[in-house]
């Protein structure tokens, strides 16, 4: 304090991020509470949206020592901090906006989980007030560094470097994410999971920008990590191998991260190739090209004990009169043939769709009006007419190309 005869003393003010928290920083002291000492200390950097880090190093009578850590970003935290006063010992609390679980929490240099609040002891009142107001200021002038990405290079460059090796006690998580421009920009993400005693697990996912959902693409806490979780808008579309061998179609994937900023890039990252990839738009075919995309294209496809032979032919070379054979066969050595026999005039395109059923994604075609009008055969024998059939698929853009040519036939049939 500035002191002049018959005057108030003047408070320390600050104009800076950095003239702010060095305040703090000067006058942070060793607390005693009852037979416990406290020392807390503070680190940043020049940058006003860097990190900031506050340890708290607590001794106990008989001399064990115990250190607790705090990281955060002041861009995350509420713009007031609160003092209190609880018998002998004066704190200052601090919580993120929102009650966000931006503070990750470490004690012993492991890092044990992440909090929405964190509180730290004042030598005294007065200093206390003081420190309340630095931060108060140095929240004001701290930045938020949230990247704006301008293409996919450099999403598929801030991934690689981004997306680093997350290590817990007995446990390390190993991710990567790469987007194929060629492919709609289609995202291929990877995590190899170790741990102690439990072995290797690797997890692949394949997905498209345009199924995800903007909004459920929120930062959480999962496994006491930060989390991302990447889920679809609709359907289960995303394909999904453990240990290489294909699972469930599943609605989300989780990606994990220890700090709150690189997880909102990587929030920015995937809202970027959501808005940025154009739908496909259905390729206008005469009949002939129709049906020889989808001759062929249509593919087979194999899940856990089972083959799906799929092909596709006209019947009497008329591309308006098909022929669809689909042929599981299991790894016992049994097999079943189904023949579905149409017109695609009489295919509704609004009504067909895709969906996901355990392993296997599937387009069904159904009739306009629900009309039975598809004879079908199992092993050669004549079923009763039917509305709809599926044909298998095994990834989920081919799939939608796909559907789009029985539109352009159905239409060039008419």
């Amino acid at each position: 304090y500035y002191v002049t005869a018959g005057t108030v003393p003047e408070r320390q003010t600050w104009d800076s991020y950095l003239g702010a928290l060095g305040f703090v920083k000067e006058n942070l002291g060793e607390v005693r509470s009852g037979d416990d000492l406290f020392r807390p200390g503070l680190e940043f950097t020049d940058n006003p949206a860097g990190i900031v880090k506050l340890t708290i190093t607590g001794t106990e009578d008989g001399g064990a020592t115990e250190e607790t850590g705090y990281s955060f970003y002041l861009a995350d935290m509420s713009p007031q901090p609160v003092l209190d006063v609880s018998g002998n010992m004066i704190t200052i609390e601090m919580e993120t906006r929102d009650d966000r679980d931006y503070i990750m929490k470490t004690s012993g240099g492991s890092v044990t989980g992440y909090d929405s609040e964190m509180e730290f002891p004042a030598t005294g009142i007065d200093v206390a007030r003081d420190i309340v107001r630095a931060l108060e200021v140095a929240i004001a002038n701290s930045l938020e560094d949230i990247r704006e990405f301008t293409s996919v290079e450099e999403v598929n460059g801030w991934m690689e470097e981004n997306l680093v090796t997350l290590y817990g006690k007995d446990e390390q998580y190993e991710q990567k994410l790469t987007v194929n421009q060629e492919m709609q920009n289609q995202i291929v993400f990877d995590r190899k999971v170790t741990e102690e005693g439990e072995g290797v697990t690797e997890t692949r996912y394949v997905l498209y920008p345009e199924d995800i959902s903007t909004e459920k693409l929120k930062i959480g806490v999962s496994l006491g990590k930060l989390n991302v979780a990447m889920e679809t808008a609709k359907d289960d579309y995303i394909r999904n191998h453990k240990n290489g061998i294909l699972q469930d179609y599943t609605d989300d994937v989780e990606v994990f991260f220890s700090d709150p900023l690189v997880a909102k890039n990587f929030v920015a990252a995937i809202t970027y190739l959501k808005e940025r990839t154009a739908v496909a738009a259905s390729p206008e075919m005469s009949r002939e090209e129709a049906f020889s995309f989808l001759a062929g294209n249509i593919p087979d496809v194999e899940i856990p004990g089972v083959v799906h032979e799929q092909k596709l032919e006209m019947a009497d070379g008329d591309p308006c009169k098909l022929r669809f054979t689909r042929v599981e066969k299991e790894d016992d050595g049994d097999s079943d043939e189904f023949v579905f026999e149409f017109m695609p005039q009489d295919i509704d395109s609004g009504k067909s769709k895709l969906s996901a059923d355990g392993e296997l994604l599937e387009i069904t075609l159904v009739t306009v009006g629900n009309q039975k009008l598809i004879k079908p055969f199992e092993n050669g024998e004549e079923e009763n007419f039917d509305d709809d059939f599926t044909i298998c698929a095994d990834d989920v853009l081919l799939a939608r190309k796909l559907l789009a040519a029985f539109g352009s036939l159905s239409d060039a049939c008419r």
